[in-house]
Order: C-alpha cells, then sequence, then structure tokens
C-alpha cells in the first residue's frame, strides 16, 4: 500500500531530522554527520518518488484498479496531475491561513538556528519595539524573519518619531487568527486558556498557523495588551512572558 510506504517514509525522515536536532554530539564527528546527511538525502529522494506517483494518478491508475475519493465523493480526473485538486481542497480548508514568506520560522519544527532566531525577536517585540528594526544590524537569521514577518505585516511601524508594536489590520492575511485570538483571550466568561490549547487552535482548520510562528504572534498580542492579560507557569503568575 503506497500511502502506508509513505507514511513510514515520512517517519523515518522525521526521526533524521530529529536526530540532526537534538545530538550535539554530531558536531564533533564529521563521520556520523556524512552519513546521517547522506540517509537524510536517500529517504527525502525515495519520498519525492513516492509524491509523485502518488500527484501523477495515471501511473498507478493504468491498471484500472485504482481510484481517488475527496469527502465520499470519487474524483473524475480532467488533469494528468492531482496538483490542481489538492491545492482546492487546501484553500478551502485553510481559508484563513496567512501567508507568510519566510521558510526559516514558517514551519512546525523550526531548526535550532530558527529557534534561536526567534528568541531574539521576541526579545525584540518585549524589550526592544522601541528601535528600528528592534536594533538588528547585517542580515542574521533574525532580521529575516523580522522583515518577513514582523516588519512585511507592518507590526511595527513608527509613529510621530516613535516605534512600536501594532496589529495587524483588517485585510492582513494575519488578520483573521488575530481575531480568533481576541475571541479566545477576551471571552465572555472569565477562564484560564493553556498556551497549548491556544496554538492547537490557531494550528488547526481553518488557520493553519506553524507552531514556530504562533509564540512570535502570541508575543506581540501579549505586548500590545499588556495590561489585560497576565501569564502563568504551573500555577506561578508570571511578570513578564
Amino acid at each position: 500500500n503506497k500511502a502506508i510506504r509513505l507514511s513510514e517514509l515520512i517517519t523515518q525522515l522525521a526521526v533524521l531530522n530529529w536526530v540532526r536536532e537534538n545530538t550535539p554530539e554530531l558536531r564533533d564527528d564529521p563521520v556520523a554527520r556524512r552519513e546521517l546527511r547522506e540517509r537524510t538525502a536517500t529517504i527525502e529522494a525515495i519520498i519525492s518518488a513516492e509524491i509523485q506517483d502518488v500527484l501523477f494518478p495515471q501511473k498507478v491508475a493504468s491498471s484500472g484498479q485504482s481510484y481517488f475519493y475527496h469527502a465520499g465523493k470519487e474524483l473524475a480526473f480532467e488533469q494528468e496531475t492531482l496538483i490542481p485538486y489538492l491545492s482546492e481542497i487546501l484553500d478551502k480548508n485553510y481559508a484563513k491561513s496567512p501567508v507568510l514568506w519566510n521558510e526559516i520560522i514558517n514551519r512546525n519544527v523550526p531548526s535550532s538556528q530558527a529557534a534561536m532566531a526567534r528568541k531574539k525577536i521576541v526579545h525584540g517585540i518585549l524589550e526592544s519595539s522601541r528601535l528600528e528594526k528592534f536594533g538588528f544590524e547585517g542580515s542574521p537569521p533574525e532580521r529575516s524573519i523580522y522583515e518577513n514577518l514582523i516588519a512585511g505585516n507592518d507590526l511595527h511601524k513608527e509613529f510621530d518619531g516613535e516605534w512600536r508594536i501594532q496589529a495587524p489590520a483588517r485585510g492582513n492575511s494575519l488578520f483573521p487568527v488575530w481575531q480568533v485570538m481576541e475571541e479566545i483571550v477576551f471571552k465572555a466568561q472569565v477562564s484560564q486558556t493553556t498556551v497549548q490549547d491556544l496554538f492547537d487552535i490557531l494550528h488547526a482548520e481553518p488557520y493553519g498557523l506553524t507552531y514556530g510562528v504562533a509564540p512570535i504572534l502570541l508575543c506581540v498580542f501579549l505586548k500590545i495588551f499588556d495590561t489585560e492579560t497576565t501569564l502563568y507557569q504551573q500555577g506561578v503568575l508570571l511578570s513578564a512572558p
């Protein structure tokens, strides 16, 4: 079964990526690093070939024994690839998903380098928002995240000579996500919401916000509503995020 095989391959790739990101001993072992790169490249190539077979149904449907369904209905193919059908389905399922052009942080499991850059972005939001570009200089990863995610969505602007954080405007692709954050945090019935529950809601349909971006947007939210929100860790009130 191709679906089961593809799932197994993706699991193998996830394991290899976890090893790369969570094994500091690799820094001192060039042989192990090379072997890990080669195994990862091999699995990625196999996955790519398997996906091609799935996306081009004629390759697997030539025997007349393969059928494709969505929402209980069989798909009648008028094109040679599944890509247009998948695009249409995902556009409907994630109609409120933000458009974010940054591959460094716009992923569910950022690399260690991206996580460090995100930490600097968070510090900039909470502590250095009065500075242009949060004081970043040169072209480090955090500068790229700032330009694409923060400045690119007008979340950090200058007003009367003073730089400050602001919420995404109506019409911005982040606005639907921002709206649901306000609804959850400021719902009529006063109650606590865990950060993980909030992130899970934002990650699910129809928003699809990645777990890599969610902490940054939450810090923007906390910065703007700093006098109206509180954070607790294991029942203890935090003085700052």
